[in-house]
């Protein structure tokens, strides 16, 4: 089983990353931060190492927007159901899938607790009852629930039976590092804050950091042509898993696009690149990429 406690870490670094990186942060991203900053405060002692991060961009709570915020995570949630049924499932995607869905759940329901408003209450039950059957699911984070259970007593919320439903049925053990705290938000940012740095002449290949595969980036200065492959995870055959996915990179309304075919795509890197944003086949919203520079091995 997982430790637990980094997943936590990331997602609250990977949140204030992306609050730090946007020029307006949309209400997902508001409730996210209220939903993450409820949990690590109710942990206690224990989630004081990342509390700084959290208050850092502390807001007021859209809580108009908070029924869509449930009804989002019972999407991702029978979203999930469906893939587990395939056949062909990808087991590193679902896993990663599931962490995902997990803290959907978690957040919305600490949300509506947090929020305490009573026309709040059908959607909280309904989330609650769409998942307690099928606990299993959630068997690698059953640490993880154990350990964002709230310090000290008080009542019994459905954010509670939630962790307690998965921590008790797998037997989860909260494992604390004292020393764990969340990783520089310097070290997980936009790829286009990369691009305005100019950092891809100095770099032969960087890995994305999105959904289950990665997107391998090789740049060639003097044509300016940007290689991308899918992988999955570490694996270096080329994965098919985004092929019809769109990219496209460049600033306001200019951009270079391409279509990833075959596990690849190829596209000149127009100048004064500021953003690299990526979407689904049928979707009209482009995806912000998030990356880690990861600079090859000396000779």
């Amino acid at each position: 089983m997982k430790t637990g406690y980094e997943p936590l870490a990331d997602r609250v670094a990977e949140w204030a990353a992306e609050v730090e990186q946007s020029a307006k942060s949309t209400q997902q991203l508001l409730l996210r931060g209220s939903a993450l900053l409820g949990i690590v405060t109710r942990m206690g002692p224990a989630g004081e190492s990342l509390l700084p991060a959290l208050e850092r961009h502390r807001h007021s709570t859209p809580t108009a927007a908070i029924p869509a915020f449930a009804d989002r995570a019972i999407h991702t949630w029978n979203h999930l159901l469906a893939d587990l049924d395939r056949e062909t499932a990808n087991l590193e995607q679902i896993n990663r899938q599931s962490e995902e869905v997990f803290f959907s759940i978690l957040e919305a329901l600490a949300l509506i607790e947090e929020a305490g408003q009573s026309d709040h209450q059908p959607i909280a039950q309904k989330l609650f009852n769409s998942v307690i059957h099928d606990l299993y699911v959630f068997e690698p984070f059953a640490d993880l629930a154990a350990e964002l259970m709230p310090a000290g007593r008080g009542p019994t919320r459905l954010s509670d039976l939630f962790c307690a439903g998965i921590s008790g049925l797998f037997e989860g053990q909260p494992r604390f590092r004292q020393s764990a705290t969340i990783e520089p938000v310097e070290e997980f940012v936009p790829l286009g804050t990369l691009l305005q740095q100019s950092t891809l002449a100095r770099t032969t290949w960087w890995y994305v950091k999105w959904a289950a595969q990665r997107i391998k980036m090789t740049f060639t200065p003097p044509s300016r042509e940007l290689r991308l492959e899918v992988h999955e995870g570490e694996s270096s055959e080329l994965s098919l898993a985004l092929d019809g996915w769109q990219v496209r990179l460049g600033q306001a309304r200019s951009f270079a696009t391409a279509t990833l075919t075959g596990g690849a795509a190829s596209l000149q890197l127009p100048p004064n690149t500021q953003l690299f944003q990526i979407k689904s086949p049928g979707s009209s919203e482009w995806t912000d990429l998030f990356t880690q520079v990861v600079r090859p091995p000396s000779a």
